[in-house]
């Protein structure tokens, strides 16, 4: 080796940068043939380095990619790839609309967290990767990596990490449909034991999702609830322990149970530890479940669960309109009602197509500011239910407001005509949706 390098050099200092790339990727394959990985992956990193300094970008990657996947275990294998992933990154920059780079560099980055999920070196393409797709919309598809990094982790830490992410991912998935498959996955790989090194941080990720991805009978709650006692977790990871107590307080406020019974939970109930990506998950069910409790209580349980003038600033922050119309709820809550309605009558307008949350969140918020713009509410409701899908959470949902402000505005009978003619009319695949309709039509038993 030591000769070769002086050979290099040499060739170097009399300007023959080909020739010496040549012969390290020479001495490069004799090692990998000799299956020295550690040795053949240093020498493709040299070749590279020269690569990318004559900016012949896909060389340079070519020649590290094939060594260090070729020799996974070997020392350096994860840097190089880092490395070979840098290159094309730097190729995609001078070539935009190249769609072969675009596959590439997406491909390079899944197999880094696929191959070397423990590495600190996968930090920085894990990051990359969350960019790529999430600015892509590709949120289901994010989500899937993290799963499968997670799975393939044989570092507690490494593995839970991921399933955090994965974990935030899955929250903010606005498809149910989505939710419920990447729920799906988590429980094939717990069917298996596929999280042997934290069976109990899996768990829990488990029930956090089937808690706030739908709303569950009383009965699965509660054996949720006691599956949740059971759970052996560690008792310095502040962040499962919140966790936790977000699982517990959301089924408080489910079964309406009144803040002031709750004052030890509540006071154990510190968010802030919380990954941003978690924070912006727990919301949207957090407000639904507020949104399902008398309306006397709605700020009371805003303040109780902190959602406040700081998380309401976190959500506007984001770019996406359902993290911003949860903000301007919270804002009505906390701070000032209409700076809030203002704020979402504004989202709803520049959102317009593919903006049926933020019109649900404005129904909403109108309905919570009393009486007066009940009207309001019902005109956006009704706006709502004829532009989306028939039985559709979000058509659902829009017609509940509906005959909510109808019970509310002291035409019960109106409201009950409306719930038996949706019952009778449209199967409702969802059973609390069910439930919910048919307590209307019970209203005069």
């Amino acid at each position: 080796i030591d000769l070769l390098m002086v050979e290099v050099r040499q060739l170097l200092a009399a300007d023959k940068s080909e020739l010496a790339i040549a012969k390290l990727i020479a001495f490069r394959d004799n090692e990998a043939a000799a299956q020295r990985g550690e040795t053949a992956i240093r020498l493709s990193s040299q070749a590279a380095a020269l690569l990318q300094r004559n900016r012949d970008w896909a060389a340079a990657a070519e020649v590290l990619v094939s060594t260090c996947q070729q020799f996974v275990q070997s020392n350096g294998a994860a840097e190089g790839h880092l490395q070979a992933i840098a290159s094309v990154a730097q190729l995609l920059r001078e070539d935009v609309g190249s769609r072969q780079v675009k596959e590439l560099y997406e491909k390079l980055l899944q197999q880094q967290l696929m191959l070397w999920p423990d590495s600190p070196a996968s930090q920085e393409p894990q990051r990359w990767l969350s960019t790529w797709l999430g600015g892509q919309g590709r949120h289901d598809e994010l989500a899937g990596v993290y799963l499968k990094q997670a799975i393939a982790a044989q570092q507690a830490a490494s593995a839970r990490d991921a399933l955090l992410l994965w974990a935030g991912e899955t929250l903010q998935l606005a498809d149910s449909t989505a939710r419920a498959g990447q729920l799906a996955q988590l429980d094939a790989a717990l069917a298996i034991q596929q999280f042997a090194s934290i069976p109990a941080v899996a768990s829990l990720m488990r029930t956090l999702l089937a808690t706030h991805s739908r709303w569950p009978s009383e009965a699965e709650q509660s054996a949720q609830l006691k599956a949740l006692s059971s759970l052996e977790l560690d008792p310095s990871d502040t962040v499962a322990e919140q966790l936790k107590m977000a699982i517990r307080l959301l089924a408080a406020v489910r079964r309406h149970e009144r803040p002031e019974d709750l004052t030890v939970q509540l006071d154990r109930w510190q968010p802030d530890p919380l990954p941003l990506p978690i924070k912006l998950g727990l919301v949207r069910s957090t407000i639904e479940a507020i949104d399902e409790t008398p309306l006397t209580a709605h700020a009371q349980w805003a303040k109780a669960l902190k959602l406040d003038a700081q998380w309401s600033q976190l959500l506007l922050a984001q770019s996406d309109p359902l993290s911003r119309a949860a903000g301007y709820r919270i804002l009505a809550w906390s701070e000032d009602a209409s700076r809030g309605l203002e704020g979402l009558t504004e989202l709803v307008q520049q959102v317009q197509r593919g903006g049926g949350e933020s019109q649900l969140q404005l129904a909403n918020a109108l309905a919570d500011s009393g009486p007066n713009r009940l009207e309001n509410s019902s005109q956006v409701a009704k706006t709502l239910i004829a532009n989306s899908e028939p039985g559709s959470d979000l058509n659902l949902a829009a017609r509940w407001r509906l005959i909510k402000n109808q019970v509310s505005g002291g035409q019960p009978d109106v409201a009950i005509s409306s719930a038996k003619l949706l019952l009778a009319s449209q199967p409702i695949a969802s059973a609390e949706w069910k439930r919910r309709f048919e307590s209307v039509v019970n209203l005069r038993r």
